[in-house]
């Protein structure tokens, strides 16, 4: 199913919220009815075989059409109240959302949090309810440009997430702004201690895992190779280079073809892994159990007779990837 099949889905099953005299149950009904057809037939995708990055870029669209369509709906009722921009941020943010993974969203506001006007302060609990009413589990924070600067320069955590904006409907001068000072505040005039940050999170992690790929059941986004060190990777390369796409570093040289293609296999692999584990979880799980990589081995469908060798092979393909 491509994004654009997904839109036209949105525009035919969410077109009745246009009308604002629609009560909140009855949008509420209307949004759950729509995210329940969405993600099975995502779902299916995945059961299917699907890359783990276009399942999890799939999950992300829908996202985007739902949180576009509640922010708007919200903005419609309150036309004065003032600039406000909706910014994905963490994994989601990177576009990509796994099936148990959490919502980061920042609200990005015009003033500091503690001076908002009361119809801003609406908008934000109304999103935000319905959405928690949805069944998703929410990161959020309500913050002003120099709050976010604050805070990012304060937490290493903070500035990585927003490292990974992404406008998804608001004021875009606003949003601008902030692209604009985080770059310069945050990464630009302070490289060192990011790099820093980014060299003990590496080594913080590989110390907690015995510094080794092969783990009995390894994490599949922290462990050594897993999908943090991926995130680590174009962290830096943007800091450093402006760029995110591995493409470029060919071009660069820093990475020959067959390194950028070996990243780009590897990371959809443990995608599609963690999709799986959610998926058979049903909650945001990366730890690949003995008893989860039988599963999933059967799931992906290896063709060896026996478990045990159904989930060597998978293993096998998990070290490699890793």
């Amino acid at each position: 199913m491509p994004p654009e099949t997904l839109i036209a889905h949105a525009e035919a099953e969410l077109a009745p919220i246009r009308h604002n005299e629609l009560s909140r149950e009855e949008r509420l009904k209307i949004y759950k009815r729509f995210l329940k057809v969405e993600e099975e037939r995502i779902r299916q995708k995945h059961n299917e075989g699907a890359g783990g990055c276009a399942v999890a870029g799939l999950r992300s669209e829908l996202l985007d059409i739902v949180l576009r369509s509640l922010f708007e709906t919200a903005q419609a009722k309150r036309p004065k109240a003032g600039p406000i921009a909706l910014v994905a941020n963490g994994g989601y943010g990177r576009g990509l959302l796994n099936p148990g993974s959490d919502i980061d969203l920042l609200f990005l506001l015009p003033r500091a949090s503690n001076k908002l006007p009361a119809a801003l302060a609406e908008t934000v609990e109304e999103v935000l309810y319905l959405l928690w009413d949805c069944g998703f589990k929410v990161g959020h924070a309500s913050r002003s440009i120099a709050e976010c600067v604050k805070e990012a320069r304060a937490d290493p955590v903070t500035r990585t997430s927003l490292f990974d904006d992404r406008l998804l409907s608001g004021d875009e001068e606003l949003f601008a702004r902030f692209r604009k000072r985080f770059r310069n505040d945050c990464i630009n005039k302070d490289r060192e201690r990011f790099f820093q940050e980014r060299q003990s999170d590496i080594q913080n992690r590989y110390r907690k895992f015995s510094s080794t790929i092969f783990l009995q059941e390894p994490n599949v986004k922290e462990s050594p190779g897993g999908m943090r060190d991926f995130h680590n990777l174009l962290w830096i390369a943007d800091a450093l280079f402006r760029t995110r796409a591995l493409e470029d570093l060919v071009e660069r040289k820093i990475l020959t073809p067959a390194a950028a293609e070996d990243l780009r296999g590897g990371f959809d692999f443990l995608h599609r892994v963690r999709n799986a584990l959610h998926y058979h979880t049903g909650k945001s799980s990366d730890i690949l159990t003995l008893r989860f990589q039988g599963d999933i081995a059967d799931a992906f469908l290896y063709p060896q007779k026996s478990k045990l060798r159904r989930i060597e092979a998978f293993m096998r393909d998990y070290y490699q990837h890793a």
